[in-house]
């Protein structure tokens, strides 16, 4: 039995205790959140559950001896979450966190790296980042489709996906309700992050393919509704934003190139269809087209339940999906 904590009960991870307690052989100790509203409160006062789950409102609250692993479903940037992370590796816990930026740390600042690498090899645990994206459908995905080809030249990938479900916070994130002189001023003031992965994805190819990154470019766009929709009860007017287009464009050594393009936006009318596509130019070439797209939410949820049998198996560090001990599968008990 894998005792866990999840420190997080927003959406993913309220989710991801859903999906935990169907398991046999893990068991949920306990949830950490920091909102006040939650102390003394019980999971299945929020979800439909007959697992009785406390939830803290810190790490302190909690007896740490018994746990292996802790499941962070908060934050998406390495500068957000470094503290926290410091805080359960110095409990002598395992990581998974869905923070983007920690599929692939070192893209984003390698001292911060170093240091979440060192004090897992001192604790003797293992730090692993995984999700949806980054984490397979720009990364893993594409790094296994390469065992086909003898030769690779240019890879193209396209994630578009439908923001209609998400909260006013992913929302805002990618500019929908703004007017597009508010989304370039948002864009400059880092209001508007667009997708946050595709630093870490393309430095995931290039170790796998012993690429050498020359350069990395990233743009983003607004997407712009010809019509007035309304989304989560507020209206858009015709010619404002409903989504980010954000594209990133990597060169390697010897002319190889990655392109990635990723508009997420509310489906209105601009892009009906959803779908993730991977186009590899080289021998052979190889053109893979999922309609509709993988959703993101469960699809992020699948990947931290998988991830839990190999990061128990994996070395002590601070790894990446490179490093695991096999292929990452369906976590059958």
């Amino acid at each position: 039995m894998t005792n866990i904590v999840v420190v997080g009960f927003g959406a993913m991870g309220t989710k991801t205790i859903e999906e935990l307690n169907k398991k046999e052989t893990v068991h949920v100790k306990a949830v950490i959140d920091t909102n006040p509203m939650y102390k003394g409160k019980f999971t299945n006062d929020y979800i439909k559950d007959n697992k009785q789950i406390p939830i803290y409102n810190s790490l302190e609250d909690i007896e740490w001896k018994d746990v292996e692993l802790a499941i962070v479903t908060s934050a998406s940037f390495l500068i957000q979450i470094e503290p926290l992370l410091v805080e359960l590796a110095n409990k002598e816990v395992n990581i998974l966190t869905i923070a983007e930026e920690m599929s692939y740390p070192e893209a984003t600042n390698k001292e911060i790296a170093d240091k979440l690498n060192k004090l897992a090899l001192n604790k003797n645990i293992t730090i692993l980042g995984t999700g949806i994206n980054p984490g397979f459908i720009l990364d893993l995905f594409i790094i296994v489709l390469s065992n086909t080809c003898l030769n690779i030249n240019e890879i193209k990938a396209t994630r578009v996906n439908d923001l209609s479900e998400f909260g006013t916070t992913v929302l805002r994130s990618q500019g929908v309700g703004l007017s597009v002189k508010e989304f370039e001023e948002d864009v400059r003031s880092k209001k508007v992050v667009g997708h946050v992965g595709f630093a870490q994805s393309i430095h995931l190819i290039a170790k796998a393919f012993k690429w050498e990154l020359i350069r990395l470019k990233e743009e983003k766009e607004p997407i712009i509704t010809n019509e007035k929709v309304t989304v989560q009860g507020e209206i858009i007017d015709k010619g404002n934003v409903i989504g980010c287009n954000h594209k990133a464009v990597a060169h390697f050594k010897n002319n190889k190139v990655i392109t990635f393009e990723h508009p997420q936006q509310v489906c209105a009318n601009n892009y009906p269809e959803t779908k993730d596509e991977v186009e590899i130019q080289g021998v052979p070439n190889i053109k893979v087209k999922i309609e509709p797209e993988i959703p993101g939410g469960i699809g992020t949820v699948a990947m931290i339940i998988n991830m839990i049998p190999l990061i128990i198996e994996s070395q002590a560090g601070l790894i990446n999906i490179l490093d695991l001990p096999r292929l990452p599968s369906i976590f059958n008990e």
